[in-house]
């Protein structure tokens, strides 16, 4: 059972990854800023294939607030939401048309400092192939697709990448003057954020500027 501190059930599903690890997925999301007991009886614990808990399991963890990522291809623009308000906008560079960044509902799964980021199923020579290293601020939303740091150019605003939503950033970066929007928003996103991609702006969506360079 999973439930809130005041004993109210969070809906959700129980997943297997590999042999020895199954996780809780909430749907849609966990409740902001609240306390959360986990209580697995190992018995109700069984994959399709036959796994199982061999211990009971007991815990419980606070959540924080409510954090989202919307990023809009036709603006080009990243919008960062807390409990609801919007509090950055970030000009992003999404995927080229022949590489296009995929829209949906996702949430960040991983993040790395640095990374290194190659083009895959390719080999140096072939069209399209790259590997560029010490990417800075890598978080991964949906397969290789993530938020990351690109010091490598300065076309933010409009389509450039293979498909990761560029962002500017100050780390081996040879301009001056340049944001450092990959940075902040590592610092303020964590695993399980939700990340929403649109085609195209909602019309209840209102883009702010304020925080435009």
């Amino acid at each position: 059972q999973v439930s809130t501190e005041d004993r109210q059930p969070v809906p959700g599903k129980w997943l297997w990854y590999g042999k020895q690890r199954v996780q809780f997925r909430p749907q849609p999301l966990w409740p902001a800023e609240s306390t959360i007991h986990v209580s697995i009886d190992p018995t109700g614990m069984r994959s399709l294939r036959g796994g199982f808990l061999p211990h009971p399991v007991e815990a419980r963890f606070s959540t924080g607030p409510d954090k989202r990522i919307e990023v809009y291809l036709d603006k080009q623009r990243v919008n960062v939401i807390e409990n609801g308000t919007v509090i950055k906008t970030m000009k992003a560079s999404t995927g080229k048309s022949k590489t296009p960044t995929g829209t949906g509902s996702f949430y960040i799964y991983a993040r790395f400092p640095t990374k290194t980021m190659k083009s895959t199923g390719k080999k140096p020579g072939d069209p399209g192939y790259y590997e560029v290293k010490d990417v800075p601020y890598a978080q991964y939303f949906y397969e290789g697709y993530a938020f990351h740091g690109a010091f490598w150019h300065n076309s933010f605003g409009q389509p450039a990448s293979h498909g990761c939503v560029n962002l500017a950033t100050r780390r081996n970066n040879r301009r001056t003057g340049v944001n450092e929007d990959a940075g902040w928003l590592y610092q303020w996103a964590s695993l399980g954020v939700p990340v929403t991609v649109y085609k195209t702006s909602p019309q209840s969506h209102q883009l702010v500027t304020a925080n435009e360079p």
